[in-house]
């Protein structure tokens, strides 16, 4: 999969400008690691890996996985993955073909799931949810603070 980018910052700016990538994304386990390796691309293209990864990777893999398995569902749609970062924000957004919101809820120590809201929860500056502008469905986002900030 190549990575697209969307805008770049103009020669001579000094001032922090968002870069841009997008993807559709099969609906299956494979795109999770997808999602990484183009997230990877992306903050190693723009020097901006030491401030996002591992956080930046995480949120994706967590946001993408439950696309998957509650988004879209046996419904064979792809989802569709932006990001766009800077040296300020890393920004990821997921889109996927299922109205329901996502909900955060409680778990057990014993429990092997349902972790992923609360740890997104947890790793962003803010994050939210909504209609989809492009068809039915529900996108997610998620904006993290760079490593610097302390958040993990």
């Amino acid at each position: 999969m190549e990575l697209v980018v969307i805008h770049q910052k103009p020669p001579g700016l000094s001032q922090p400008v968002a870069l841009g990538c997008s993807a559709w994304l099969p609906s299956s386990k494979r795109a999770a690691p997808l999602a990484r390796a183009l997230l990877r691309a992306f903050l190693r293209k723009f020097s901006i890996s030491e401030l996002f990864s591992p956080a930046g990777e995480l949120v994706i893999s967590e946001l993408i996985a439950n696309a998957v398995v509650h988004g879209s569902a046996g419904l064979d749609e792809p989802i569709f993955l932006w990001f766009e970062g800077s040296s300020e924000c890393l920004r990821i957004e997921v889109r996927d073909s299922s109205a329901e919101p996502p909900t955060v809820r409680p778990v057990e120590p014993e429990d092997e799931s349902g972790r992923g809201l609360w740890l997104i929860n947890e790793l962003a500056l803010t994050w939210g949810h909504g209609p989809r502008d492009d068809g039915p469905g529900k996108r997610v986002w998620v904006s993290i603070a760079p490593a610097h900030m302390g958040l993990l």
